[in-house]
């Protein structure tokens, strides 16, 4: 059962693993940091529910993994399919374990690109909703395809929910990065999906494709506001890119690691973190942590229109009594008003 808004959990994110040996050092080291702080967490929660320390609240434990396409890069290839799945497997037998296709995922000897099965879906996860894309279609996020249609129709119905989510859209595809993988994202994607994306304030837009870990700011085409983080989390293990010399205003942090993405998810707000991973035997590291916020149109406070028209109707009220009085006082005579 998903968490509910009002409950604290933690989401995993990466992009981009495989089965060489930076690859199987990072399931490594997320499978014991997995164990090892989720068990915590479960410890600290049941010795001392009614304690003042607050380590439990701010290290919920990890209830869902994202792999954000290019999982074992088999291409295809059933024996290299089996080595990854028994890479990840301690910790995609535990917890949940949601995987996006990549350009270097195969199903069956289908490439995910060609594959009719519609490989998109979204879903609620405490205070996150989560909205997954297949962005390896032939067709892609065209928009008259029924992938765009369905985005289209699932961010306009956020406003229904209540409260408003924190969302978080996830693609293999880069949008927009200073990583020189693929050089600096995907142009069509972007052009189509910015503009979408920060319409409906979503606070994310987390991705692979490109190796390595930038968090960005995405950039309205027309407006130049940045209202969405881009989140380069390709870090699971593929050969690391390089990035450009010179770092823009738009990208706040980039680093050439291997790691891994914890969300956070509270009652009341959502934050996040990078863990960079050097060696199996070192415990992961923080380097980069930030606030997810959600930002949406719908979050802002509605006042109900019954108490508008009350304001409204009390305002005319009071004007119209005040006129009433003034006219009443300039018809008495100015001898007996000094006298009153």
């Amino acid at each position: 059962v998903p968490p509910s808004a009002e409950e604290s959990t933690a989401l995993v994110a990466y992009g981009d693993m495989g089965i060489w040996e930076n690859g199987v050092m990072v399931a490594q080291a997320l499978s014991t940091f997995l164990s090892r702080t989720n068990s915590s967490s479960s410890s600290s929660s049941s010795s001392s529910s009614s304690s003042s320390s607050s380590s439990s609240v701010e290290q919920p434990p990890a209830s869902l993994v994202l792999h954000v396409g290019d999982l074992g890069y088999a291409d295809g290839d059933p024996v290299k399919w089996d080595k990854f799945a028994a890479q990840v497997n301690p910790y995609a037998s535990a917890l949940p374990y949601m995987a996006l296709p990549g350009n270097h995922d195969d199903l069956d000897g289908l490439s995910w690109r060609y594959n009719p099965r519609p490989f998109y879906r979204t879903f609620r996860w405490g205070r996150l909703r989560v909205i997954a894309l297949n962005t390896e279609e032939v067709a892609g996020l065209q928009r008259d395809s029924a992938q765009y249609q369905w985005l289209v129709d699932t961010l306009e119905s956020l406003e229904f929910e209540q409260p408003r989510p924190t969302v978080v859209v996830l693609g293999h595809k880069t949008l927009l990065t200073t990583s020189t993988g693929h050089g600096g994202g995907n142009v069509p994607l972007r052009d189509l999906l910015v503009p979408l994306l920060i319409k409906f304030k979503v606070a994310a837009y987390i991705c692979g494709d490109d190796h390595g870990y930038e968090r960005a700011l995405l950039v309205h085409p027309e407006s130049g506001t940045h209202t969405c983080l881009h989140l380069l989390v390709g870090s699971g293990g593929a050969r690391l890119d390089d990035f450009v010399p010179e770092q823009p205003s738009w990208s706040v942090f980039r680093q050439k690691s291997f790691g891994f993405l914890r969300i956070l998810s509270f009652a009341t707000h959502v934050s996040a973190e990078f863990f960079a991973v050097s060696s199996p035997d070192v415990p992961p590291t923080v380097i980069d942590s930030f606030m997810i916020s959600s930002g949406g149109p719908h979050s802002e406070v509605k006042v109900p229109v019954l108490l508008v028209v009350l304001s409204v109707l009390i305002i005319v009220s009071f004007s119209v009594y005040l006129f009433r009085a003034c006219l009443r006082l300039s018809a008495v005579p100015l001898g007996r008003r000094s006298l009153s």
